[in-house]
């Protein structure tokens, strides 16, 4: 019953892989690809081509601050939250990504009902005297010395730190921004040696990936350190909950602790843009799947 006929509708497809935003924007201006993605500045210089749709989708991506949970002072959950309240996420989504993202949590918005609305939420409010004041009683009045890690390869990760340097300067915290190679970066991710790490993480198509896997105690991808008793338990009983209405309850307790206990500082989640020639038929990005190419042909 999985069998339908006359799908995929293309015989064969071949992938590129063109690191530079140039290229790719020459190669789908002269037809040597069929389509292509690209920033929200590059999807701009297309608007008026007249052989070049533009199609945008919502991700499932968000952008982080990932925390050594360990790592003094990173180990005090007020520290992390006064770092949370000096981070002006909206400032991040209209500067790093030319206003084409929206400010998310762990759970990204586009996956609807699942993601709990996080600008309500009282370390989304960007209160630096707040932030201050929860520093102080962290034992850190003046503020302290901090290193931010990121990787070279990605000009928004890179955009990102230089504005969190800015953001958490305004409460007496100095950080140093750490340039790295992607392959470096790997590996400084899975083996948490740096105390702060900006990047960028999928939200998956079910709240167990971006709860369970990254932030339980024993998940895959929980590389911080963390570990809670209670997201603990909310996520385990999420995992094995028929009954919709209840999980979803379930989900929303586990992304307002992890919130809370900001073992990450979630940032925003971005539009992502495909140009796609007039050749190609059928084709549309889903943001559980950007690359769905099942009913898609060429003239």
């Amino acid at each position: 019953d999985y069998f339908k006929d006359g799908q995929p509708r293309l015989d064969k497809v071949i992938y590129y892989t063109m690191k530079e935003e140039a290229a790719r924007l020459s190669a789908i201006r002269t037809g040597e690809v069929d389509l292509t993605t690209l920033t929200a500045q590059s999807a701009d210089l297309l608007e008026n081509e007249k052989n070049v749709e533009i199609k945008s989708y919502q991700s499932l991506e968000y952008s982080y601050v990932g925390f050594n949970v360990n790592a003094e002072p990173l180990n005090n959950d007020k520290v992390r939250q006064a770092l949370s309240l000096a981070t002006n996420r909206q400032s991040i989504a209209d500067i790093v990504w030319n206003g084409d993202a929206i400010i998310s949590g762990p759970v990204a918005p586009s996956m609807g009902d699942w993601a709990i609305d996080v600008t309500q939420h009282e370390l989304y409010s960007n209160d630096l005297e707040k932030a201050k004041q929860l520093l102080a009683e962290a034992g850190y009045p003046d503020g302290f010395e901090i290193t931010i890690t990121t990787a070279s390869t990605y000009a928004d990760m890179v955009d990102t730190a230089q504005i969190l340097q800015q953001q958490w300067a305004e409460i007496g915290v100095n950080a140093e921004i750490k340039q790295i190679e992607w392959g470096e970066y790997i590996d400084t991710w899975s083996n948490t040696s740096a105390d702060i790490l900006v990047g960028r993480n999928g939200s998956g198509t079910d709240p167990d990936r971006a709860l369970n896997y990254f932030f339980h105690t024993n998940g895959s991808a929980n590389v911080w350190g963390f570990s809670d008793s209670g997201f603990d338990s909310l996520v385990e009983t999420g995992k094995t909950t028929i009954d919709q209405d209840e999980r979803k309850q379930i989900y929303t307790e586990a992304q307002e602790r992890l919130l809370e206990l900001s073992p990450n500082l979630f940032l925003v989640s971005p539009m992502k843009y495909v140009a796609v020639r007039n050749s190609v038929e059928g084709f549309t990005p889903y943001p559980h799947n950007g690359e769905y190419i099942v009913e898609t042909s060429k003239k």
